[in-house]
């Protein structure tokens, strides 16, 4: 799969990497991030989980029956910068490269998932459609996630609209292990760090598309 105007060989060699998988998602952070989402980043709060989401669905709504299940409260939290089992990602190459440029200290970096394989670490055999109803790959992390069931690996999730912050969106969700999903899953995902040149060509491409 090439991009049109692909503005860096080396994402391109990534993706080639991956096996030019038929969805291919990105994520910019800085060169020391590690995908690892805020939950497991403030290690308490692993603890009171479960608490932390019912009270989160009692203020927001005064009834958990307008936040029927897990799902749908953790994509509300995530939008209101609580913590949670989520990673944001795009399929926007642009966007993944205006992150990493904004995070940027010394480095800057552009992760590159293929999300079906992903998920086929834990037998699903596709990108979870989060729906009006809870698909069947999801079904652990419906209640609570500090189930026994939860999947080992995390999930990659497409969101619905109404809930997430653009038309479509999407997530991986961390199952039972907190390590970072590079870590989990490295088959999966590539750690681009671009090189000074790299960063230059990464402004030059995203001017051109703000400025077409």
């Amino acid at each position: 799969m090439r991009f049109e105007q692909q503005p860096l060989d080396c994402i391109e060699t990534a993706i080639a990497g991956l096996g030019h998988p038929k969805s291919t998602w990105f994520r910019g952070h800085t060169a020391d991030h590690s995908l690892v989402p805020t939950l497991f980043r403030f290690p308490a709060c692993i603890q009171i989980e479960e608490r932390i989401l019912e009270s989160y669905r009692r203020l927001s709504s005064g009834s958990t029956e307008l936040l029927p299940d897990c799902i749908t409260t953790l994509l509300l939290m995530h939008n209101r910068y609580l913590p949670t089992r989520l990673l944001a990602w795009t399929e926007s190459l642009s966007i993944a490269l205006f992150c990493a440029l904004v995070r940027e200290s010394e480095s800057a970096a552009v992760f590159v998932l293929d999300p079906i394989a992903l998920n086929g670490n834990s037998n699903i055999a596709d990108i979870v459609a989060s729906g009006p109803s809870i698909p069947s790959a999801l079904a652990p992390f419906s209640l609570h996630p500090d189930a026994q069931t939860l999947p080992v690996h995390p999930v990659a999730i497409r969101c619905r609209e109404g809930y997430a912050p653009a038309p479509e969106a999407f997530f991986t969700l961390h199952g039972a292990s907190s390590e970072p999903l590079e870590e989990q899953c490295p088959a999966c995902v590539r750690k681009v760090v671009l090189t000074e040149k790299e960063k230059k060509q990464a402004k030059e491409y995203l001017l051109a598309t703000w400025m077409p």
